[in-house]
């Protein structure tokens, strides 16, 4: 087995360990591991960044395995409270990352701490803003929003691709770069083949 192939083999490890706490979010990392790894190579990003950023971007909640499984899978809204214990979810897979040393788990880590902070610096968990984030966090918010919005949740049905593509455009430069939403929008047919399987 080559050190790709290992890598990868350690990621699936801990995206099953997601899984046992909650299936719905290891399905959803699963697609953002994909829908990210697409829209790196419509960047122009290199190969090996592309395969990276879609292994790593799998990762990308692991910290929810640390989050109660009441609130994940919480029917209605969340309290402040609920939303602040999930919000615990970045620090939590950051911290499970700790000391690893290898690339995929390295930008793992990047994407983990980078993917809720805002174009505009109102995000979290550090209020970073523009391209202070790392390009890896920008795409994955990207596409985590994207999925969160295209497939079904405990506290709503699934809106079609098309208004979520639409959400994204109307946060351009709010929450997401620009130039991010731009590429997205270009692939965005490759990127529906992700949902028809």
């Amino acid at each position: 087995m080559g050190a790709k192939d290992s890598s990868r083999q350690v990621v699936r490890c801990l995206a099953q360990v997601a899984a046992l706490h909650d299936n719905a979010t290891a399905q959803h990392c699963e697609r953002i591991g994909a829908l990210a790894y697409a829209l790196a190579f419509e960047m122009g990003l290199p190969d090996l960044a592309c395969e990276t950023l879609r292994d790593a971007a799998v990762l990308h909640d692991l910290g929810k395995i640390g989050i109660d499984r009441t609130i994940l899978l919480k029917p209605g809204p969340l309290s402040d409270e609920e939303r602040r214990e999930v919000r615990r979810h970045v620090e939590l897979g950051a911290s499970l990352l700790d000391g690893a040393d290898h690339p995929v788990l390295d930008m793992a880590k990047v994407a983990i701490t980078s993917h809720h902070e805002w174009w505009d610096g109102r995000g979290y968990p550090r209020g970073l803003a523009g391209e202070a984030i790392p390009v890896e966090g920008r795409i994955v918010a990207v596409c985590d929003v994207f999925d969160a919005l295209a497939t079904e949740r405990p506290y709503r049905e699934a809106m079609p691709p098309h208004a979520a593509l639409d959400l994204l455009r109307e946060s351009s430069g709010i929450q997401f770069d620009p130039t991010i939403v731009a590429a997205f929008e270009r692939c965005y047919p490759r990127l529906l083949e992700i949902y028809a399987g």
